[in-house]
C-alpha cells in the first residue's frame, strides 16, 4: 500500500540526484525516528483484533461465499483505516484467508503503536510457507538474474557458497561462471521456461529448470536447456546452492 505523496516524491527524486537529503527533510525524518522510539518505550503488547477495536465477526462455516467476500472486503478496509497490511504470495480460497484472519492473525501480539505513515504488515505464507511454489518461484528468479544479466540481486538467490558442476565459488567471486555463462548464452534471449519440483522436505529442495531459448552458441537441441538446481531452505527463505549442467561445464 503505497502512501507516497506528490511532495514526497519530489524529495525523493531530490536524494536520487543530489545523493544529500535536504535538512528539512533530514530533521523530519530524524523527528520521525524518535516519535517511533518513545511510542514503542511507551508502547504495550495487544493483540491485533484488540487494535482494530474489537470487530464483530463470524465464524467462516455459519457464512455463504458471497458473505465470505463481503467480510474480506470489511476487514481490507478495516486493515487499511488502522494502518495493517496483509499480504499473500499465493492464491488461496476466500475461506482459507478468512480462517487465517479470524483464528490466528486477530491472536498475533503487537505492540500498540499509532503513528502517521507507520504500518504494520503481515505475510500470510510467513505463518503457512508455501514451499513448493517457494521453490518454484526461487529457480525462476535465478534464470531471470541470470539471463537478464542482473546481478543486483544475486545474494537474494544464491546461498553463500554455490557450487557448480562439481567446483566451489563464492557468491562474490563468479567471475569465472559468468564469463561461461556469457560466452555461450550472452545474446540468448528466454522464449519459455518451466519449472519441475523433483524433491524438497523443509530444509532441501531440488528443481528442473527446463528453458527454451532463441540461440545458443553451445549445442542444444531444439534450443532447450536443462538446469538441475539444488536449494537449502535457510534464514527463513529458499537460496540456490548448486546447479548443475553441461552447458556450464568449463573446458568445453
Amino acid at each position: 500500500m503505497d502512501k507516497r505523496t506528490p511532495q514526497m516524491d519530489k524529495s525523493i527524486n531530490l536524494y536520487a540526484t543530489t545523493g544529500k537529503l535536504p535538512g528539512n527533510i533530514k530533521r523530519k525524518f530524524i523527528s520521525n525516528i524518535v516519535a517511533f522510539e518513545k511510542k514503542l518505550q511507551e508502547s504495550s503488547e495487544i493483540t491485533v483484533f484488540e487494535f482494530l477495536g474489537k470487530p464483530e465477526f463470524k465464524k467462516a462455516e455459519d457464512m455463504y461465499p458471497d458473505e465470505l467476500i463481503l467480510e474480506l472486503c470489511r476487514f481490507n478496509k478495516l486493515f487499511e483505516k488502522h494502518c495493517i497490511s496483509l499480504e499473500m504470495l499465493h492464491v488461496y480460497p476466500d475461506d482459507v484467508i478468512y480462517r487465517f484472519i479470524t483464528d490466528e492473525l486477530f491472536q498475533k501480539k503487537i505492540q500498540d503503536i499509532r503513528l502517521p505513515g507507520y504500518w504494520q504488515h503481515f505475510i500470510y505464507e510467513e505463518f503457512h510457507p508455501n514451499h513448493p511454489s517457494d521453490i518454484k518461484r526461487q529457480g525462476e528468479e535465478f534464470i531471470r538474474v541470470l539471463f537478464g544479466n542482473d546481478w543486483r540481486f544475486i545474494n537474494s538467490v544464491l546461498s553463500e557458497t554455490i557450487v557448480c558442476n562439481g567446483k566451489n565459488y563464492h557468491r562474490n567471486k563468479l567471475d569465472e561462471f559468468y564469463n561461461i555463462f556469457l560466452d555461450r548464452f550472452g545474446s540468448s534471449k528466454i522464449i519459455s521456461a518451466e519449472a519441475k519440483l523433483e524433491s524438497f522436505d523443509e530444509k532441501t529442495a531440488q528443481v528442473v529448470m527446463n528453458i527454451k531459448v532463441d540461440q545458443s552458441r553451445f549445442p542444444l537441441k531444439d534450443n532447450l536447456l536443462s538446469i538441475l538446481i539444488n536449494l537449502e531452505n535457510k534464514f527463513e527463505w529458499w537460496q540456490v546452492n548448486s546447479i548443475q549442467s553441461p552447458a556450464f561445464q568449463t573446458g568445453l
